[in-house]
């Protein structure tokens, strides 16, 4: 069980493939969550690191975009332009720390929080 889905809930909803924002401050942890959640994601899978975000041209599958804290301004209209154009594509973002704090600021754009913000596995103890 995942919070508070049952695991029956979890199956379908990783059936549906959302986008999938993972927030885990441990980096070893986080490669662990990540490897679950890519298990049932679509194949094949992109790894996009953050710095500098460099996205594939055409891409079915799943998009891993590592590190979404760490994107510039304009790199944050890049990815959002690209998954609107590559709506087909599953799109799992990993951070370190919550990202809506960083929307209310307004060093987020929200419109890409929405389109990442699907499916939030927040392992953070505490």
């Amino acid at each position: 069980m995942i919070g508070d889905l049952s695991g029956d809930s979890w199956r379908v909803l990783k059936a549906m493939r959302p986008n999938v924002l993972v927030i885990e401050p441990d980096a070893s942890h986080r490669r662990r969550v990540v490897d679950k959640v890519l298990e049932s994601s679509r194949t094949p899978v992109w790894r996009c690191e953050s710095a500098p975000l460099a996205l594939p041209g055409e891409c079915v599958g799943t998009l891993l975009v590592q590190d979404a804290c760490d994107l510039t301004g304009d790199e944050q209209r890049r990815l959002l332009d690209w998954i609107e154009r590559h709506r087909a594509t599953q799109v799992v973002t990993v951070a370190p720390r919550p990202l809506y704090p960083s929307v209310t600021a307004g060093t987020f754009l929200d419109g890409l929080y929405y389109r990442l913000n699907v499916l939030v596995v927040d392992e953070r103890t505490g």
